[in-house]
């Protein structure tokens, strides 16, 4: 078995990662800065015989579906070429989409393998995963098998196996972000209930989670869901809910816009009174070792900050540039720390902590 993998973000890196040390693997993305070894696509198609598909699929909110359109290019273009291809999509997709790819390149066996990769442990995520889900037409069951055979040989542990359909391999990965969104609003809501009563969530959430049904894991609050999956999936999977009733998937992606409101509003309440207060945000970044920035739930708050006439000052060092959705980017934190009079942070770390009079977060974790 000889593997190309085409894209290299954090999905397409992991999953680089995990194969080379048992296959021969080339890696090739658009962008060379991202170090694929292959230089063209024409290059990995002569290399390799199955391809992992690690493209971007962005949510376009005017068409209200997901962007497959550089995807299923380049799924063609190697169907095209190569008569003994095997297309394994990882890019997350509408629920349909691997079907109707199928019917266009019959010849070529399709099969999905969602990611469940944290953006923030990425490569660990790949070599532990939680399940191995691979999807397929009945009649590329074989396809299927040996991939998640070779999936088998690269992870350190004893992963769950499941074959299925195309569509049902879809399901899995949207049905799970969603439950996943639905465990942030929940929990996110319940805070915003003990924030207006003066209450004390943790108190409230340590007690809720001694229910062995609910636990206590995935239950931090925060400034609402952000990151490239959540927020994407769940508007795409309740776009396939078209013609089919449903209220809470809906209700999850419009509590997370609620909760942004909840915050920013809670937030300026501190400040009110106060002349010409100057709002700091400390890290952009989701999660505490996360080395992205992109997608966060605080853009969204920074936006609602915007709209209301204030422009926050920004702490987030991953960034180079010196301003960020129209703020200033300071990466100096002794200076942006003395400037601000309020700091709004996600997360905090040991070097905001000391600052806590000043903080306003909802991390019952600090």
């Amino acid at each position: 078995m000889k593997i190309a993998v085409i894209g290299l973000g954090f999905v397409g890196k992991a999953m680089l990662d995990a194969l080379t040390p048992h296959f021969a693997v080339v890696g090739f993305d658009i962008d060379p800065a991202k170090g694929g070894k292959a230089k063209s696509l024409t290059e990995a198609v002569a290399f390799a015989d199955h391809f992992l598909l690690c493209l971007p699929t962005n949510y376009d909110d005017a068409q209200g579906y997901f962007d497959t359109s550089a995807l299923e290019e380049t799924a063609l273009q190697i169907a095209s070429a190569k008569n003994d291809a095997v297309l394994i999509v990882k890019s997350t997709v509408p629920m349909g989409f691997c079907s109707s790819l199928q019917a266009k390149c019959p010849k070529t066996p399709v099969l999905f393998c969602p990611e469940f990769l944290r953006e923030s442990s990425a490569k660990e995520d790949a070599m532990a995963p939680s399940r191995i889900i691979v999807g397929a037409a009945p009649i590329h069951e074989e396809h299927a098998k040996n991939w998640g055979d070779a999936l088998c040989l690269c992870v350190q542990n004893e992963a769950p196996v499941r074959y299925v359909s195309l569509e049902e391999a879809e399901a899995i990965k949207l049905f799970s972000n969603a439950y996943l969104a639905m465990r942030i609003g929940f929990f996110n809501e319940l805070d915003s209930y003990a924030m207006k009563h003066r209450l004390d969530s943790k108190a409230i959430i340590e007690g809720v989670g001694l229910d062995p049904r609910i636990g206590t894991h995935y239950c931090n609050p925060s400034f609402g869901y952000g990151g490239y999956c959540l927020p994407k999936d769940t508007k795409q999977l309740e776009r396939n809910y078209l013609g089919i009733p449903q209220e809470l998937i809906t209700a999850v992606v419009k509590s997370n816009a609620t909760r942004k409101e909840c915050i920013v509003e809670e937030a300026l309440s501190v400040l009110k009174g106060k002349e010409s207060p100057v709002l700091g945000i400390y890290r952009i970044r989701m999660e505490n070792g996360s080395e992205s920035c992109r997608y966060s739930s605080l853009d969204d708050i920074i936006n609602l900050l915007k709209e209301r006439g204030i422009f926050p000052i920004i702490y987030e060092p991953l960034l180079s540039e010196n301003e960020y959705l129209g703020c200033l980017n300071d990466r100096e934190f002794d200076h942006f720390v003395s400037t601000c009079d309020l700091i709004l942070a996600n997360r905090i770390d040991a070097l905001i902590a000391p600052y806590s009079s000043k903080v306003f977060s909802r991390d019952i974790n600090k």
